[in-house]
């Protein structure tokens, strides 16, 4: 799996970690701007969001609250901020 950061504005870009194999706690935290918490979408696929994002006020993410809402069958989703899609295998 390709790993993606998805911002707010709709844009969706390509995301390779520093060391081209995993993100580390710091990386996922600078792309999220803060606190990380992990939204699983599959056996594979997680996201990587803002924990306080909500309370920081961050902008609405319609194209990842869009696939979380699909992937997860149901509307009780409401993603803010950049977000780093990416493999389970992608996290340390």
């Amino acid at each position: 799996m390709e790993a993606k950061i998805i911002k707010t504005d709709g844009t969706e870009l390509v995301s390779t970690p520093n060391n081209g194999v995993h993100y580390t706690l710091e990386e996922s935290q600078a792309i999220v701007g803060g606190f990380i918490e992990y939204l699983y979408l599959d056996a594979d696929t997680v996201m990587v969001v803002n924990e306080e994002g909500l309370n920081m006020g961050l902008p609405f993410n319609l194209g990842a609250t869009t696939i979380a809402r699909e992937k997860l069958k149901t509307n009780n989703i409401f993603l803010v901020g950049e977000i780093l899609m990416c493999s389970r295998k992608m996290l340390r």
